[in-house]
């Protein structure tokens, strides 16, 4: 069975609320420099456009929904992998971290070309790896904690 209740209760809900928690607070306190709104708004963006930048508490709403609901997908696929995938569980903190990386890349050249925001840019090594390593530390970290939890309870 691939996702039991227990399994979505204990692992699959807490890391997905840890990795997203982590990862906009990486992204507002880290990337945006403490501009909490402004993070929110770029976030809304993607969906609205440039228009979300006048917005206000109801964008900033949108925004923070738009941001669990991508992280609800990435731990859900991570979570997958890890169930099918046994070179996964085997190398699992090398696969939580690599996973950060992973995620960067979907959202760089998928994900944010295909939204109203546009823009893979020109490419920093300095920002693309402080970048990876939020998402690394933001995602890998809670996925690493949780799947490695259920592995020991599980045995």
């Amino acid at each position: 069975m691939l996702f039991t209740p227990d399994f979505l209760k204990r692992t699959l809900l807490p890391a997905w609320l840890m990795a997203g928690t982590l990862d906009i607070l990486g992204a507002i306190v880290i990337l945006a420099k403490g501009n909490a709104a402004g993070t929110l708004q770029f976030v809304a963006s993607g969906l609205l456009g440039s228009e979300a930048f006048t917005g206000g508490a109801g964008v900033m709403v949108l925004g923070l929904i738009i941001h669990f609901f991508i992280a609800f997908v990435f731990t859900t696929l991570f979570f997958l992998a890890f169930q099918k995938l046994a070179f996964v569980r085997e190398n699992l903190l090398w696969c939580s971290l690599f996973y950060g990386v992973l995620i960067w890349a979907v959202m760089k050249y998928l994900v944010l070309p295909f939204s109203y925001v546009n823009s893979p840019g020109h490419f920093e090594w300095k920002q693309a790896i402080r970048d990876m390593l939020v998402l690394c530390a933001s995602f890998g970290a809670p996925l690493y904690l949780f799947a490695s939890r259920y592995l020991k309870s599980s045995q």
